[in-house]
């Protein structure tokens, strides 16, 4: 459910860039937030199975990492913007392959749920393991 929530989310913010309508652009985007929250049910479940009696801790880290990301996010964007103004361009050119990359970062957060092995205990204790 994770991999495939992110994975077509970042099928449908990046091929927002090629409606030529505002509307249908807008209504990608709507849609490929749905899939990336949709996923977040995958994420919770994850963290719970692997966070043991840490739990608390492991969804603590989780959440600071996501919200430092979400800050970066915003800053990089504006920095990319500017950056694509000093170089002449303008209007669509300036911010669509913005767009691009971020259902690329989507998609490889996709690719990353491939990786993540729910049944193993992010620590395990030594009165469990004995």
């Amino acid at each position: 459910m994770g991999a495939v929530g992110l994975a077509l989310a970042g099928v449908f913010v990046a091929s927002s860039v090629l409606a030529e309508d505002p509307l249908l652009a807008a209504l990608l985007c709507a849609v490929a937030f749905f899939f990336a929250d949709i996923q977040l049910a995958a994420w919770w479940a994850t963290v719970g199975d692997i966070g043991g009696r840490h739990l608390g801790a492991v969804f603590g880290f989780g959440n600071m990492i996501g919200l430092a990301g979400g800050l970066v996010s915003q800053v990089s964007l504006g920095i990319f913007v500017d950056v694509m103004k000093s170089l002449g361009y303008s209007g669509r050119a300036q911010w669509d392959p913005a767009f691009y990359l971020f259902g690329g970062l989507l998609l490889l957060g996709a690719v990353c749920w491939l990786f993540i092995d729910a049944e193993r205990p992010l620590i395990v204790d030594d009165a469990t393991s004995a």
